[in-house]
């Protein structure tokens, strides 16, 4: 099983919190677990990803980033190439190309409220300059992901949100491109295509509805089996999705737009949808899929990466009305349980004396906490902040030879307050 989450990037910086905010409001409302972070921090980006692979397979080999992406020269490409894809090729994980046609043509001024209709001939240069700048830069890359031997192109809200795209997909598969389409829940017929998934919450059928999982659940599995049938209208390839946990109440509330709000109550809810994904996944080059909404879009709540552990869990009804409440690390644990289950378990963090004197922090959070105590001076201790004396291992672990280990205590907190004691042999 391999797992596939949209990732979004987020910015601080002049004007402050610059796209945490619309009209000068804040339109996220559940809080991440490391606070309203840059995605040009290094640092944080490999914290998520090490919190990622901890549930789905350390060395990351289980999992997908589909990252979105606008255009060249974009602040979102400079991060790509600046900071994303350095710290992607320290695992094993794959990534591709999330293609917004819609901000992709806003971005260039060529968009407009409704459906873009690419057969205006500057809407279709743009997708043609686009899979050409795909192909010089990234498609090519490493740890692109690929289906049937060919990079892999996600297209969002291709059935709905564009027009007359069919000789442009047409062309991009000519040149060897796989393209996959966001179609679940379109009220619209889509074209031939690769492969079909979708966010599924976000969709036409279900917008402005309020109501829990359970409910939808065989809503959502119509989805997975409208398409992909041999001798269906449109066969291909098909990712059943799920969204976590969906809400965009304050994102809609601030563009005087109909929330959709499709709820968890537990993560026992989460743990049922994920279910129905896997039970509907088939194989493809000999491996199932699940799309899992996204790590990070905490404008709509569908996110993997953990919240802090405030407020009421999941359903917040503290506006008269449900919306999705912080989760902390549930969402993750889900996936894990359902979708990962042979995969080692987290327990929390572990540090290892070897045969060799080395020390060996295991599941250790790279931004968390570690003490080092001694009744003597240590003549090497490790800062864990800057990296001072620790090695780096594979899959986020680190390594530290101490000098004169007579007596040092150590002690380590990762940010979900498990921590773990250890007092060195001589």
């Amino acid at each position: 099983m391999r797992a596939i989450a949209q990732h979004n990037l987020w910015f601080m910086g002049p004007p402050k919190n610059r796209n945490y905010r619309l009209q000068g409001k804040s339109m996220i409302s559940l809080i991440p677990r490391l606070g309203r972070t840059s995605s040009s921090d290094a640092g944080v980006l490999r914290q998520e990803m090490q919190w990622l692979h901890r549930y789905t397979g350390r060395d990351g080999r289980n999992f997908v980033y589909s990252l979105e992406w606008i255009s060249p020269d974009h602040l979102i490409d400079e991060n790509l190439n600046a900071v994303f894809l350095p710290e992607i090729e320290k695992t094993k994980a794959t990534w591709n190309i999330f293609y917004d046609p819609v901000l992709a043509a806003n971005n260039r001024e060529l968009g407009g409220s409704g459906p873009l209709d690419f057969s205006k001939p500057k809407l279709a240069e743009m997708l043609r300059s686009d899979l050409a700048y795909m192909w010089a830069n990234y498609f090519g890359h490493s740890q692109y992901w690929r289906l049937r031997g060919k990079p892999v192109f996600y297209i969002w809200a291709v059935a709905n949100g564009t027009r007359n795209i069919e000789p442009l997909i047409a062309e991009a598969q000519s040149q060897g491109v796989y393209v996959l389409g966001d179609v679940f829940g379109s009220s619209e017929f889509p074209p031939d295509m690769d492969g079909f998934t979708g966010f599924v919450a976000a969709t036409p059928q279900l917008q402005g509805l309020a109501t829990e999982i359970p409910s939808v659940l065989s809503v959502f599995e119509k989805y997975f089996l409208q398409y992909g049938a041999p001798d269906s209208a449109r066969p291909g390839d098909v990712i059943p999705a799920i969204s976590c946990q969906y809400d965009d109440t304050r994102f809609r509330n601030i563009i005087d737009r109909p929330a959709t709000r499709i709820l968890a109550r537990n993560r026992k809810d989460v743990e049922r949808f994920l279910r129905l994904v896997k039970s509907n996944s088939q194989r493809i080059d000999g491996e199932k899929y699940a799309w899992i909404g996204t790590t990070n879009n905490w404008a709509e709540a569908t996110t993997l990466l953990p919240t802090v552990d405030k407020g009421p869990q999941f359903l917040n009804r503290g506006e008269g009305f449900a919306k999705a409440g912080n989760y902390g690390y549930q969402h993750l644990e889900a996936v894990h349980n359902v979708l990962f289950p042979s995969e080692p378990a987290y327990i929390g963090p572990r540090i290892l004396q070897r045969e060799d004197g080395s020390i060996r922090f295991v599941d250790c959070d790279l931004l968390g906490e570690l003490q080092v105590k001694n009744a003597n001076k240590v003549d090497n201790p490790p800062d864990w902040a800057t990296g001072m004396e620790l090695r780096d291992l594979k899959n986020f672990g680190r390594q530290w030879r101490p000098q004169n280990p007579r007596g040092v205590v150590l002690r380590f907190r990762n940010l979900d307050g498990r921590s773990n004691r250890m007092v060195v042999r001589e």
